[in-house]
């Protein structure tokens, strides 16, 4: 595995869990929206603007080599209790540099990953995404 997966702490006071609500991509660029594990009420919002240059969501059922190697490498806890990573040297961003005849690698993007119990979103972005609270009641 030449992947290097990293805990991210983009701020305090954010929960170790989340939950998908919503992904959005419209006139304000793309956005996710996510609830708290323990407390569905309590959302978060992070937007990437028009910094995302590409996404994939992936179910989580479909991740089994990814998470056999995490737990292997670092031990359960480090995916199944915190949400967001910073990945270097994932295949995905590997193929999206191909894919572009090399221009992501000279735009220079960020892998940000977000490790759910039910699915894994992946951004390739060139800025981290803004943080903004949500009251989802």
């Amino acid at each position: 595995m030449n992947e290097e997966w990293n805990q991210w702490h983009p701020r305090e006071g954010l929960a170790k869990r989340y939950n998908v609500r919503n992904i959005t991509e419209d006139h304000t660029g793309f956005a996710i929206l996510f609830s708290e594990e323990q407390h569905d009420n309590r959302g978060l919002r992070i937007s990437f603007g028009y910094a995302a240059g590409s996404y994939r969501r992936i179910d989580e059922t479909l991740c089994n080599e990814l998470i056999g190697q995490l737990e292997l490498l670092h031990g359960k806890n480090f995916y199944s209790q915190w949400t967001f990573f910073i990945v270097h040297n994932l295949n995905y961003a590997k193929w999206l540099n191909e894919y572009s005849l090399e221009i992501s690698d000279y735009i220079g993007y960020t892998h940000f990953s977000f490790f759910m119990s039910e699915s894994i979103i992946d951004v390739l972005a060139t800025r981290p995404p803004t943080f903004s609270d949500v009251d989802l009641s």
